[in-house]
């Protein structure tokens, strides 16, 4: 059975008010072109944050999590707040 790929980015951030929302990647059947795309997501990510809140990626074990397929952290160890999640995600493709 063929796969397919995609990445998903999902957040919930508290500023003014709390905004939540999730995106996905179009879907790919190369999984190093997954890769690329998860990669180029967390790096953005990373240079994003190290403007606007470098506070988070002082590391602590409990607050970011950085795998070859998912990077995730949040602020001060509330899961619920503040909360950036970048996935690649491998299933099958259903004929």
């Amino acid at each position: 059975m063929a796969k397919i790929y995609f990445v998903v980015t999902s957040w919930s951030l508290e500023d003014a008010a709390v905004q939540n929302g999730r995106e996905f990647s179009p879907a790919v059947k190369s999984r190093e072109k997954a890769l690329k795309m998860f990669q180029d997501l967390t790096q953005r990510e990373k240079e994003r944050l190290k403007e606007e809140q470098p506070s988070w990626l002082e590391w602590n074990e409990s607050c970011i999590t950085d795998t070859e397929t998912l990077w995730e952290i949040w602020e001060d160890g509330s899961f619920d707040d503040n909360h950036i999640r970048i996935e690649l995600v491998e299933t099958d493709l259903q004929e």
